[in-house]
């Protein structure tokens, strides 16, 4: 911000009114509300272009911290600002200057009220006048003993020295110092006035804290009021709604044309369009439901070099970025329980189905069950007649076949639809894979399939039905073999993790679109040909593995096989 001000050339017989115009121009600064580096900048310049001297310092305390800005009369101007720290990591008290000049060990004494203020250079008001830093000085503090005093020497290309302190409030305070290559460069008359200004400094330090922070807090209200409307608004994904987030945050904070700002989330990120990594940057951390899943941040990246390269966050972007943080995952939260709600409902919707089915399902097998049975019954004793013709036998075997076919298929209803009990014993999954390999070990040969199988040596026993269990991986291994039509590879593996037993059959076959994947455990759903399924095999499946306290996990990818996961606690 370049802020404009006019005072009367100085000479050396300034006026009152001079003096006045000058108070003024700091009060009016104050009431803008500017950077605290651009205020300590703007009256460093306005004490210098009034006074014509060679350099000033500017140093005002904000709780432990001391800001300093130095300012010389040089052609380019050049401007220093530094943040000076009067307490270590520890909070305790800390050297407010690195290799302290003699200057400076004054400074420290007049900042912490250390010097007896009735000796020779001091004012009655307490400020400092140095007219000849060639002369030693010396300085009697408060607490010396025996009234002793102290050297310093404070020669150097300042010939003479202004110190004007200030008062910020009753805990805060700082120094106005204007230096001259000159010696008595200063009008001791003029001192007064000097001083009177210095004491708007004061009230103009407090005034521009005010107005920046209101200012500050504006911005940073109209950020959670519009991160409020962001995810409030149920038209965006989540995606969305945290790109919204990073977008908005970076004109919340100090300087936004070097602000950028991220969020990350598990494994995925949210930048602001103008993100930069960088050293300076606050983080806050974002957790649902107590456990720490990712973080909120603001970062300040600057291509070159530049006066207020020092950044400090305020306190109020601590908070403020704690809010967003907290924002972020409350809204995170919600949606996770929508998503979980939205899959309950999905549950409880395929569950009524699936009682419907299954009750239909039992009313259907029992009623058929009775007429297959006697079409079967009768089929087998003219079977057993010797004076059969043989083209009749053949039609007859037909029969018998489709009659166990159905009684199969009236088997499988009632497993679905829960109506033959279980019957469990302690089990070793391993032996009843080899039994199962045994039995396809010639229509692996004869599909060109190889076997690939790992059993895992230490593997618990589990209590299952072994006949419904063998059932659910033959069932699992036939749709393996169906899906690898010009051959392939099928692995089989089992392991052991905490508290369940896991059996892991894949294929290399064609996979399955997401779209056929979501609906393979539906009763009846199948993508073979007529007669060649009955849709009800994977169905029968999940429910006997459920039924043992189980679950059954698919991954497949069209042409890249699948892979299911049984697992069975134990």
């Amino acid at each position: 911000m370049k802020i404009r001000y006019k005072l009367t050339p100085s000479g050396s017989n300034r006026s009152a009114w001079d003096f006045c115009s000058l108070a003024r121009q700091i009060s009016r600064l104050a009431n803008m509300g500017v950077s605290r580096t651009e205020f300590i900048k703007i009256i460093s310049k306005m004490f210098l272009d009034f006074a014509k001297c060679h350099s000033t310092e500017f140093i005002s305390k904000e709780e432990y911290i001391y800001y300093r800005g130095i300012l010389l009369n040089n052609r380019e101007n050049t401007f220093i600002f530094e943040i000076l720290n009067s307490k270590d990591i520890n909070q305790m008290p800390a050297p407010l200057f690195k290799d302290v000049s003699p200057l400076e060990e004054l400074y420290t004494y007049i900042l912490s009220d250390q010097i007896i203020k009735t000796q020779k250079y001091f004012t009655k008001t307490g400020s400092m006048y140095i007219p000849d830093t060639s002369i030693p000085l010396q300085i009697q503090l408060k607490n010396s003993p025996s009234n002793k005093s102290i050297t310093l020497d404070l020669s150097n290309i300042y010939k003479s020295i202004l110190i004007l302190p200030f008062q910020i409030n009753s805990q805060d305070n700082g120094l106005i110092v204007l230096k001259s290559s000159n010696k008595h460069f200063f009008i001791k008359n003029e001192v007064e006035f000097y001083e009177a200004v210095t004491q708007t400094i004061g009230l103009a330090v407090s005034d521009r804290r005010a107005q920046f922070s209101l200012r500050e807090r504006i911005k940073e209200l109209s950020c959670l009021y519009d991160i409020n409307k962001i995810v409030q608004n149920r038209d965006l994904s989540r995606e969305e709604v945290l790109q919204d987030i990073v977008d908005t945050l970076p004109a919340a904070f100090l300087l936004p044309p070097y602000a950028s700002a991220r969020i990350k989330v598990d494994s995925a990120e949210y930048k602001s369009h103008n993100y930069k990594n960088s050293d300076i940057s606050i983080k806050k951390p974002i957790r649902l439901w107590g456990e720490e899943k990712g973080f909120v941040e603001i970062t300040y990246f600057f291509e070159k070099q530049i006066e207020t390269s020092d950044i400090v966050f305020l306190k109020e972007e601590y908070t403020l970025l704690e809010a967003v943080a907290n924002e972020v995952s409350k809204y995170l939260e919600q949606v996770q329980l929508e998503e979980e709600r939205r899959k309950m409902q999905i549950q409880i919707r395929h569950a009524d189905k699936l009682a419907t089915i299954g009750q239909l399902s039992a009313g259907i097998a029992h009623e058929i069950n009775e007429p297959l049975s006697i079409i079967l019954g009768f089929a087998q004793l003219i079977k057993k007649n010797q004076n059969v013709p043989k083209d009749i036998s053949k039609d007859i075997d037909k029969i018998i076949n489709a009659a166990m076919y159905g009684r199969e298929i009236i088997r499988k209803l009632l497993i679905f639809a829960r109506q033959v009990p279980i019957k469990k014993t302690k089990v070793n999954i391993n032996d009843i894979i080899d039994e199962i390999i045994q039995f396809f070990d010639q229509r692996f040969k004869k599909e060109n399939i190889s076997l690939k199988y790992d059993l895992a040596k230490d593997l618990p026993q589990i209590e299952a039905d072994p006949s419904q269990i063998t059932q659910v991986l033959m069932n699992i291994i036939v749709n393996a073999i169906q899906a690898m039509p010009q051959g392939g590879t099928l692995t089989i593996m089992t392991s052991k993790k905490e508290k369940e037993v896991d059996i892991i059959i894949s294929d290399t076959g064609v996979g399955m679109s997401e779209e056929v994947k979501k609906k393979i455990f539906i009763p009846f759903f199948t993508t073979k040909e007529v007669g060649k399924g009955t849709g009800l095999g994977l169905s029968v499946a999940l429910g006997i593995i459920e039924s043992h306290g189980g679950s059954i996990e698919v991954a497949s990818e069209p042409d890249r096989g699948s892979t299911f996961t049984i697992r069975i606690p134990y």
